[in-house]
């Protein structure tokens, strides 16, 4: 198994034995792994990586030249000899360790992914667990809509919504980053803010973080900028967290958890994948108003609806264009044996994300046709025709 990863390991000093340390002599640099031994890269070019609370670098990691990236490749084509002809029993067995090996350093696994991406330690570990699967194919923007029936279990919805929105400082491709209120649902806005209002802001390591900051100046800046461009267009911001300010973190990356409502489907804020602790409101008269809404929209990772009613929760999922759908469940991620079918704008490729689809991804079907008469020991012409079975 050695020869078939190029790896980028992590970057910092961290009491972390998962097989070999890889990290250099150098607190700063990393190594990669090529040919089952890690390397110092000889690139000339590094990155920078900070810590999202704090904006200090905490690490670099180069740019593999042209050369390190073809050892990589000519090293996996060499390992492919052996490992193609290897059991799958055998392969198991080495999968199975490694998956035993990441549960016994979740968390110091987590501490990385927090520390280079900010999240809370909480979500981080969830993302060790869920790291455990196979992504496959290419998942690209998303646009994920909830929508709430006037008749929903509130208080549940309210809480899931806050949840699902600002999780991760709303940087998940799942985050359920806009809501539809439908009929006498859009009073509860008051509650919602409250609800979000609650959650606490501050770095991810800090006990009782729910939302940590973003991964970059950058992403702040491009979140920022598309909730004025709301404000610009007639929409309205019930709760701003642009201004927040953190203790002893002043220079991190944060924006608080932000509410925008009186929101349309021509606003930049609704058109555009935020990615950011913001949740945008619509409002729809019907349920029918909601789904036009929805397959307008060009993406189609994940939908949910919350209601009580059945029937509605059946004509959501038989009408809605959207590949992932929630009843009652806001962040329909499907389990592993599950494919993940996000759709439209949202997926390029062939093949979906786990369950039988990623198997098939990782397959290439082989035919092998053979025939085998006795005659043709003794055949002294050439024949020209195709071959058919039982001639």
């Amino acid at each position: 198994g050695d020869h078939l990863i190029l790896y980028l390991c992590p970057v910092l000093q961290v009491p972390l034995q998962v097989g070999r340390m890889c990290y250099s002599s150098s607190v700063s640099t990393t190594k990669l792994f090529i040919d089952g031994k890690f390397v110092e890269s000889k690139s000339p070019e590094w990155l920078d990586i900070h810590n999202p609370a704090t904006n200090e670098v905490i690490g670099r990691v180069p740019k593999a030249t042209h050369e390190e990236m073809l050892a990589a490749v000519d090293s996996c084509s060499r390992a492919y000899q052996t490992w193609s002809e290897t059991s799958i029993l055998a392969r198991q067995q080495i999968f199975l360790r490694y998956q035993q090996l990441i549960k016994d350093n979740i968390k110091e696994l987590a501490k990385l992914i927090t520390l280079e991406q900010g999240k809370t330690l909480a979500d981080a570990e969830g993302d060790v667990f869920r790291g455990l699967r196979e992504s496959l194919a290419l998942e690209t923007g998303a646009k994920n809509h909830g929508v709430v029936m006037p008749d929903a279990n509130k208080e549940n919805t309210l809480n899931q919504l806050v949840g699902a929105a600002f999780g991760a400082a709303g940087q998940r491709c799942m985050a359920l980053s806009t809501a539809i209120l439908v009929g006498e649902a859009r009073n509860w806005l008051p509650e919602l803010v409250e609800r979000a209002k609650g959650l606490r802001v501050n770095a991810g390591d800090q006990p009782g973080a729910d939302v940590g900051p973003l991964i970059s100046p950058q992403a702040k800046e491009r979140v920022n900028g598309l909730i004025r461009s709301g404000v610009d267009e007639g929409a309205k911001v019930l709760l701003d967290g642009r201004n927040v300010k953190v203790k002893g973190y002043e220079n991190g990356n944060f924006v608080g958890p932000t509410i925008v409502s009186n929101v349309t489907p021509d606003m930049k804020c609704y058109k555009e994948e935020i990615f950011g602790p913001v949740l945008v409101v619509l409002e729809a008269d019907s349920l029918d108003d909601a789904i036009k809404i929805v397959n307008k929209n060009p993406y189609g990772n994940g939908t949910a609806i919350f209601t009580t009613n059945g029937a509605a929760a059946r004509k959501y999922t038989h009408e809605v264009d959207v590949g992932q759908i929630g009843v009652n469940v806001p962040i329909p991620v499907p389990l592993p044996m599950f494919s993940f079918t996000g759709s439209r704008a949202s997926f390029r490729g062939d093949t979906n994300f786990y369950g039988k689809q990623g198997i098939q991804f990782y397959t290439q079907i082989k035919t092998v046709t053979s025939q085998w008469k006795a005659e043709d020991a003794t055949l002294k012409s050439p024949a020209v025709t195709m071959p058919t079975m039982g001639r």
